[in-house]
């Protein structure tokens, strides 16, 4: 039995070696990812140790990634790298799968900057940061077809100006829904209003506020809500936009 384990580790180590010598670029073009709207300008290295700089997802830069090959997934049937992303809307860590049919993603952790004013034209430009932890997911292309995390944020706070409330810390959960990944948070204000949000990161979604104080109502009408039996909603669609310049 021993001699047995030892020949599969050989064995193992012998394709391990081999592979790492495999340019990442040549991994990279065969992902499948090329033709579900993500472009890289360069992937530098080999699967076992390299880079890729000048990520594109649906036409937005991303940055760059680095990955490290965990050999020791090995002897549990799992092919995946260490990652860390940095780009001009955050910095991330995780362990990543890739194969040829999308890529999977575990105990990810991220912070991500995105400015309200794209979520929807009739917010002010405010930059407000997610907190992503504990994130699980799995890709096809593009579409997210299993999510799961916590996010947490207190960015809102900045539109208290706008809004004429305290807007309180928001915290929730990741979910993918019809390929794209969710958010969904909440949270209570100091005066009471309770704040529900869900967001899509590929842009749009919907908040909604329940038990605002009369004070807050004008100022919430202004700014583009809806008064839904008490509760008051501003919806925004992402595909619309996205459309946008």
């Amino acid at each position: 039995m021993r001699l047995v384990f030892l020949s599969v580790v050989f064995v193992l180590s012998f394709i391990v070696a081999a592979g790492a010598a495999i340019p990442l670029s040549f991994v990279m073009k065969r992902s499948g990812l090329s033709v579900d709207n993500v472009s890289w300008q360069q992937a530098r290295g080999t699967i076992w140790n390299g880079q890729v700089t000048g990520l594109e997802v649906e036409g937005q830069p991303a940055g760059a990634v680095s990955l490290s090959f965990r050999p020791q997934d090995i002897l549990q049937g799992r092919l995946s790298h260490d990652l860390i992303w940095s780009g001009p809307a955050g910095r991330g860590t995780a362990q990543v799968g890739l194969s040829a049919a999308g890529m999977n993603i575990r105990g990810g952790r991220a912070e991500v900057s995105i400015d309200t004013s794209l979520v929807s034209s009739r917010l002010p430009k405010h930059e407000a940061t997610l907190r992503i932890t504990e994130a699980d997911m799995s890709f096809e292309g593009t579409d997210c077809t299993v999510g799961e995390g916590n996010v947490s944020t207190q960015g809102l706070s900045g539109l208290t100006a706008g809004y004429g409330m305290h807007w309180p810390e928001l915290s929730g959960t990741i979910r993918c829904e019809a390929g794209e990944v969710l958010v969904d948070l909440s949270g209570k204000a100091d005066d009471g209003a309770t704040v529900k949000v869900t967001a899509s990161l590929r842009g749009g979604g919907q908040m909604e506020l329940s038990d605002v104080p009369d004070s807050h109502v004008e100022a919430l009408l202004l700014a583009g809500f809806t008064n839904q039996s008490g509760k008051y909603v501003f919806t925004e669609s992402g595909t619309q936009n996205r459309d946008q310049p």
